[in-house]
């Protein structure tokens, strides 16, 4: 699918089964292809992830450190189950700050945060700090993935949501009965294609606003579920 395609038939694609979903994933595709660029993709430069960004694994703790109160000498610490669209700091565990050994596990504003260790639909999941409000750390099974002077964040983040570049992580993840791990090994040598961090920056303007299209057609679809809903209860009722 081209842009014209696309937003020519928006609305249109939107309105199929998982249609809002999929229209996400193909802005995405389109998005790392250059597709919304300016500059010739053929100038842009291939690097790998680990020439560009520091990847600092979470700390390592035993499981009754952790507890679900706040206190003296506690930190907040990220796990796998923050990870979500946005990182989720309504849930959080706290663990004794003596388990961080140097200040790089504290997370920082514009840190990518990846499931390293999960399910197979869940690993390689991602999601940007946006704010940071306290001190906090990560745990073992997530990884920050710190940007370079190259590398926009957002920008990094719609590479690693492609389904295709998740694809190849988890590919490249060792498996047990119910884990998939992904090592920083496996993870250093990703692939990366790059524009200028310029036009880094104006992709991602773009993505933004069509992501946020997509959201409203979404929250539209919603309410006219409910509405639908009611109607049909409102039908049936005896009342």
């Amino acid at each position: 699918m081209n842009v014209d395609n696309l937003l020519e038939n928006f609305e249109v694609l939107a309105e199929a089964p998982g249609g809002i979903d999929r229209l996400r994933e193909v802005i995405l595709g389109l998005a790392v292809r250059g597709k919304f660029s300016e500059s010739d993709v053929g100038s842009w430069r291939s690097s790998t992830l680990g020439d560009e960004v520091q990847i600092i694994r979470g700390i390592t703790f035993p499981s009754s450190a952790k507890t679900r109160t706040p206190g003296k000498g506690l930190v907040p610490c990220l796990r796998t189950a923050n990870i979500q669209d946005e990182v989720d700091w309504d849930d959080l565990l706290y663990v004794s700050d003596t388990y961080i050994r140097n200040d790089n596990q504290h997370v920082q504003v514009g840190d990518l945060l990846i499931s390293m260790a999960n399910s197979r639909e869940l690993v390689g999941k991602v999601a940007l700090v946006r704010k940071c409000d306290v001190k906090c750390t990560l745990g073992g099974f997530i990884a920050a993935i710190r940007c370079g002077t190259g590398v926009e964040p957002k920008y990094l983040m719609t590479v690693l949501r492609v389904p295709s570049a998740r694809e190849k992580l988890i590919d490249s993840s060792t498996q047990t009965t119910n884990i998939a791990n992904i090592s920083l090994g496996r993870l250093r040598p990703f692939v990366l294609n790059l524009p200028s961090l310029a036009e880094q920056k104006r992709i991602v303007t773009k993505v933004d606003k069509l992501m946020a299209l997509c959201d409203q057609l979404e929250q539209q679809q919603k309410q006219r579920d409910n509405l639908a809903e009611k109607f049909s209860r409102s039908v049936v009722s005896n009342d």
